[in-house]
């Protein structure tokens, strides 16, 4: 009858209805999952570094500034070109402003030339303090070259990062990098360290 033909048809369209809803949710649950879904380690629409690669980047930090003897080339290499290192901050002391004074620096200055072996840790938790800035409590463990001393040096390190890229084989490879580390500790308690372990017996 017509009537159960209508009845037909209307059961028929909604069940398409519900059908065809259902293919729109999931599609729309596979399209956020791939929109909101964990970020890469480098977001290349990110204006800034974010306080998860800063706490990498420190990683990173701890590994370069360490070694047996210390990497000069390596410490360079957790600065953009221009970077500044400011070691201690004193009004005494000027910063190391770029690439090859940081690693005549490194290759010649105390620091890191005297030492056979540094080990820097991050010793206390890190504070973001602005945009792409963080600042922690360090303490570096040094080793001297000529009698084999032990020398520990606690301070407070304020980096700060930015993005950077650096031409590469395949394309531009995009870094985040140090554009000034400012560290602060007392010269005077290194000063007397130092002259302890060069005293003549």
């Amino acid at each position: 009858s017509k009537n159960k033909m209508r009845i037909i048809v209307v059961v028929c369209v909604l069940l398409l209805t519900v059908v065809v809803s259902c293919s729109v949710v999931n599609g729309n649950q596979d399209t956020n999952t791939t929109t909101t879904g964990a970020p890469s380690p480098l977001d290349l629409n990110s204006a800034f570094v974010s306080r998860g690669e800063m706490l990498e980047a420190l990683k990173l930090w701890q590994r370069k500034v360490s070694g047996y003897p210390v990497n000069c080339r390596g410490f360079v290499d957790l600065f953009i070109d221009d970077g500044v290192f400011h070691f201690p901050v004193t009004q005494t002391t000027d910063p190391v402003v770029g690439q090859r004074r940081m690693y005549s620096y490194c290759e010649k200055q105390r620091f890191f030339a005297d030492f056979q072996q540094v080990e820097a840790v991050v010793t206390g938790t890190p504070v973001f303090t602005g945009d792409e800035t963080v600042s922690f409590h360090r303490t570096l463990l040094l080793v001297t070259k000529d009698n084999k001393c032990r020398i520990e040096l606690p301070g407070y390190a304020v980096i700060q990062y930015q993005y950077y890229e650096r031409p590469q084989p395949h394309g531009p490879s995009k870094q985040v990098l140090i554009r000034e580390w400012q560290d602060y500790w007392d010269h005077q308690q290194f000063d007397s360290q130092w002259d302890t372990c060069h005293a003549k017996p």
